[in-house]
């Protein structure tokens, strides 16, 4: 099996650019889905179990931490927003010494 594997990669070495590329985006995806795909089965296994012991105890839905979590970063950033604004309109002095 190694030996027809190694063949096939001289052979995919040894074609032309457009045989190349193709085998390349068709591995890279492949590679692309498997590894989301054991991702996707290691987050399934290890946090949604957590997350359904944490809702029996919580009485707090996603979408109420959202909001609350959103109003606290959209003021966040309107203050600091104030700040920069209120930074450029002072007055600024600039002193060139010869």
């Amino acid at each position: 099996m190694l030996h027809t594997l190694h063949k096939k990669i001289v052979e995919i070495q040894n074609s032309d650019e457009r045989v190349r590329r193709a085998w390349l985006i068709g591995t890279s995806g492949i590679t692309i889905v498997v590894v989301v795909g054991l991702w996707l089965i290691y987050i399934r296994a290890t946090i949604l179990p957590a997350n359904y012991v944490a809702q029996e105890h919580s009485e707090v839905g996603f979408w109420e931490i959202m909001k609350t979590g959103t109003g606290i970063a959209g003021k966040n950033i309107y203050h600091q927003l104030g700040k920069i604004i209120t930074n450029f309109k002072e007055e600024k002095t600039i002193t060139i010494i010869k």
